[in-house]
């Protein structure tokens, strides 16, 4: 299991996994297996939550949704009607209920929000720095190891270029910068990536 979380009366258990694609809801007192919420399409759902009122369950974690990381929502307490929310571009850590039926979220990315009761965004903020995972082909040096290019977004090739002497970031314009090497006579770098 990677998270277990108390409905708030306290008679379940939530149970979200990070090598199945499952959510299970346990007895709060024997432990027993209740029921499994339908995760049909799911991916993995490694974060769970209840809502203030229990009405509603949560998971998340890599599942998508319109091309998006998304929350599902299952009513009547995980036996209900599903509802997916398309909510982040990276895997979900953490979900946890507010009040007014809100639920925060955090990604990988580093991104975070809040979506209303009905899943709709209401707080969101991006991340503010460099992403640059995916992002090999765009990793470009200059000669003497000054300049660096990269790319800001995650798989985007070079955009950027970083120059150390003059503490400057500026437009890639320049296309004398070469990739690193990783092989030379005596010398493998691998599993650097």
């Amino acid at each position: 299991p990677a998270a277990a979380r108390f409905s708030p009366d306290g008679k379940h258990i939530a149970v979200g996994f990070f090598d199945t694609p499952a959510v299970n809801v346990l007895d709060g007192n024997s432990l027993e297996l209740r029921y499994t919420p339908d995760t049909a399409g799911g991916l993995g759902f490694s974060s769970v939550a209840w809502s203030g009122d229990g009405t509603a369950l949560f998971a998340a974690g890599v599942s998508q949704y319109e091309g998006k990381i998304s929350i599902r929502r299952w009513a009547q307490g995980g036996t209900g009607e599903t509802r997916d929310w398309p909510v982040a571009t990276n895997s979900i850590s953490d979900i946890t209920p507010l009040p007014r039926g809100q639920l925060a979220f955090a990604s990988y990315t580093p991104e975070w929000g809040v979506v209303n009761a009905i899943g709709h965004k209401v707080l969101f903020h991006a991340p503010v720095g460099a992403d640059l995972r995916g992002s090999l082909e765009g990793f470009k040096l200059s000669h003497d190891g000054s300049q660096v290019s990269f790319g800001y977004k995650l798989g985007e090739k070079s955009s950027t270029i970083f120059d150390a002497l003059n503490r400057t970031l500026q437009p890639m314009n320049s296309s004398n910068l070469i990739a690193p090497l990783l092989r030379i006579p005596g010398v493998d770098v691998t599993n650097w990536n």
